[in-house]
């Protein structure tokens, strides 16, 4: 069977005891190939005298169920040991009647809907009396070797012919047959497969092993020889977790695993035949060795049968792939979540199906999923997942419960097996990761204090401008060779990061993101820090992310600081046509705190930090300037305009608007929010009349107090410096 080509279907052919009363036939018809692109698996059930119905398997919420061709109800051809042949697309099987001494078999070619066709008898074997055809399908092309490619494999199940195979070359075009012995007898297996260049069989109809016993038998096929090697690897049903029964459908899927069903018509070994029908995906492990290992990935519910038959088509190759995902902070005690994504990565083909197996930690506990096609056995779990189509996705979320005392990672990984061949298999298999909560944490420390501040989301811890604020990123590596856990913390706006950052890190200016790659880092809690300075005012909400080696991610903790300052704009325009526009004009501003304690060092401002002289920072500004100063709330200020010689000077507040004045301005302000002054000087023109100028002030306005509620308008006062007077 071609590995390359590997999307399976299952045809399963049933011999049924005792029918309901048959339709009456209709008239032979020609039969049509079957697609090429879709995978199959086939049942077909004979009454072993008249007639047949063929199934097609449908992988639905964890079972394999085998749902009936309708149409082919009116066909009255009793036909076993299918195959299905990949040249022509057609199924092949014999005559199935048992005891027909004296006939040779017929040929039987089955398409689209079960419209079957008797293609004659075959010859160059004989006659087989005492039993029937049971056993058969269809050789493939392994690799680049056609050799068994259209060839038709059928055993008896006469005691007579237990160590004797027969085949049919070119089948599509041949009736001649010939036989082989076998180098030991094979058991009545009611079905056999073509699988990875052998011919495989199951005997489950027994509780004991040795000659003829319960197990797996693996015949050599030979060009060459008359004589075909058999291989016995003794197995009995409780040994792989099956049930003790015939075994009359066996069949290949595409990934090369070997699917068996039960009969389950009470006709099987012991005192209590069984009646529970079930199918197996079974894994073959080194199927060519002197010893292979045979594992069962999947256990499914599936249609009761009694003389059954199955072959498969294993079409087009199917990547999948599984992502999965983790609570990536857990805590002990608590509940912990997974969610499982299969995706149908091939953009044309469907796949048939899907088995995904997970074993989850032993801290785990009170498993459960959302998808009956998930089952558990302790924590085991297998996930049977239905057909998937060209670009789907599929997912499962399983819960638990942490053990309360866990403590450290908790890794877990998960497999995706599709019934396809699937030419990717690096990703069919992804890892995920839980820390608890002390590894995955984020703090900070105000101004290197001993204790740390974080705030919460309702009462953030208060900052002011200008304080260092250190955090702190607490983060469990967990690094897959070369390649490390990634950590990121985008800034907020309105922090300046001021300080060296730990560990390597690196600061993207455009972003104000910082990233650690910790390839370099070993496995366990790693802790990482850099320094910010609060440079406006406004709350900073605070987190890292740390994204793992596979994909999944993780968020620390959120840190809440509230910088409690508002900006203080002063602003200069200069206008009328005998004014110098290039001049500046100096300004003093007194800051104090709430108390009415002058502030000492320097205030934080748009022209840099600016030294405090009793309080007080001197500037300059001219046309078009401004400068913005960061003050606390609460604080208060007075700002004087100290010079404005040969100048008549108005300034208009953004908190108390009109107010105007003359002589040197000055203005006291109580900040409860964003202000903004802005200070006006036009020239005082005096005529060459004999006109004396006074030089002296006429108005001060004193010290106005203006309160805001924190939203930002512009308070302009108006002060006239200086005034013309006459003298006669």
């Amino acid at each position: 069977m071609a590995r390359a080509r590997a999307v399976v279907g299952v045809i399963v052919s049933l011999v049924v005891a005792v029918l309901a009363t048959p339709v009456t036939p209709a008239a032979a018809a020609t039969p049509t190939a079957f697609n090429d692109a879709s995978p199959l698996v086939f049942l077909s059930q004979s009454d072993n005298a008249t007639q047949t119905t063929l199934y097609e398997a449908a992988q639905t919420s964890g079972k394999l169920n085998f749902n009936d061709v309708v149409t082919d109800n009116n066909q009255t051809l009793p036909y076993n040991a299918i195959g299905f042949n990949t040249t022509d697309m057609f199924l092949y099987g014999l005559k199935s009647v048992a005891g027909a001494a004296a006939a040779n078999p017929e040929l039987y070619k089955i398409g689209q809907n079960g419209v079957s066709q008797d293609l004659g008898s075959v010859s160059g074997v004989g006659t087989f009396a005492g039993g029937a055809l049971n056993a058969g399908d269809m050789g493939q092309t392994v690799g680049t070797d056609t050799t068994w490619k259209d060839v038709y494999f059928f055993r008896s199940n006469a005691t007579a012919n237990l160590q004797t195979i027969y085949y049919i070359p070119n089948v599509s075009t041949s009736r001649v047959a010939k036989s082989a012995a076998l180098s030991m007898s094979v058991p009545n297996t009611a079905d056999i497969v073509f699988l990875n260049g052998f011919i495989w069989a199951f005997y489950g109809n027994s509780t004991t092993t040795g000659t003829g016993g319960a197990g797996f038998y693996r015949i050599t096929p030979s060009s060459t020889a008359t004589t075909w090697q058999v291989s016995y690897f003794p197995h009995t049903p409780a040994s792989l977790g099956l049930i003790a029964d015939n075994y009359g459908a066996q069949w290949a899927y595409g990934n090369g695993n070997l699917g068996v069903a039960t009969n389950a018509n009470g006709t099987g070994v012991g005192t209590t035949p069984n009646t529970t029908a079930e199918a197996y995906q079974i894994q073959i492990t080194n199927p060519s060795g002197t010893n292979p290992s045979f594992n069962v990935v999947a256990k499914m519910g599936t249609t009761p049968s009694a003389g059954n038959d199955a072959a498969s088509y294993i079409g087009t190759s199917v990547d999948l792939s599984i992502r999965k995902d983790a609570t990536p902070v857990y805590t002990p005690g608590g509940q912990i979540s997974y969610k499982l994504t299969v995706t149908n990565n091939d953009t044309k083909y469907a796949s048939s199906g899907f088995v995904v197996n997970d074993t989850i930690p032993s801290t785990i506990t009170g498993l459960s999923a959302n998808d009956a096609g998930a089952t558990f056995s302790g924590n085991v779990m297998t996930w049977v997942g239905d057909a998937l189509g060209p670009g789907a996705s599929v997912t499962l979320t399983v819960t638990g419960t942490v053990v309360a005392a866990t403590s450290g990672i908790i890794l877990n990984s998960a497999t995706v097996t599709g019934n396809e061949d699937d030419p990717n298999l690096a990703n069919n298999t992804d890892s995920a990761i839980s820390v608890p909560a002390a590894n995955l944490s984020k703090n900070a420390i105000i101004n290197g204090a001993a204790s740390a501040s974080n705030g919460t989301s309702s009462v953030p811890a208060t900052v002011q401008i200008g304080d260092t604020i250190m955090y702190q990123v607490s983060v469990y590596n967990w690094p897959n060779g070369s390649v490390g856990d990634i950590v990121t913390d985008k800034v907020p706006s309105g922090l300046t990061v001021a300080g060296p950052i730990s560990n390597g890190g690196t600061l993207d200016p455009s972003t104000n993101t910082i990233t650690w790659n910790l390839s370099g880092v070993g496995t366990g809690v790693v802790q990482l820090s850099f320094t910010a300075t609060v440079a406006t005012s406004g709350e900073f909400d605070n987190n890292a992310q740390v994204t793992y080696y596979n994909g999944n991610t993780g968020t620390t903790n959120t840190t809440y600081h509230k910088a409690t300052s508002s900006n203080l704009t002063v602003t200069k325009t200069i206008t009328g046509r005998f004014s110098d526009m290039t001049k500046q004009f100096p300004f003093s501003v007194t800051f104090k705190d709430g108390s009415g304690n002058l502030l000492t060092g320097t205030i934080p401002s748009s022209e840099g930090n600016l030294p405090l002289v009793g309080g007080a920072a001197s500037f300059s500004l001219g046309n078009g300037d401004k400068i913005v100063f960061t003050v606390p709330i609460g604080d208060s200020v007075q700002i004087s305009e100290t010079d404005n010689k040969g100048y008549d000077t108005t300034f208009v507040d953004s908190g108390n608007s009109g107010v105007t004045g003359t002589g040197p301005a000055t203005a006291a302000l109580a900040i409860s929010g964003n202000r903004e002054i802005d200070f006006t000087n036009e020239a005082i023109y005096a005529p060459p009349m004999g006109v004396q100028m006074d030089t002296g002030g006429v108005l001060g306005l004193g010290a106005i107090a203006i309160l805001l509620a924190g939203a930002a308008y512009v308070l302009r006062f108006v002060a006239i410096g200086k005034r013309t007077k006459e003298v006669n």
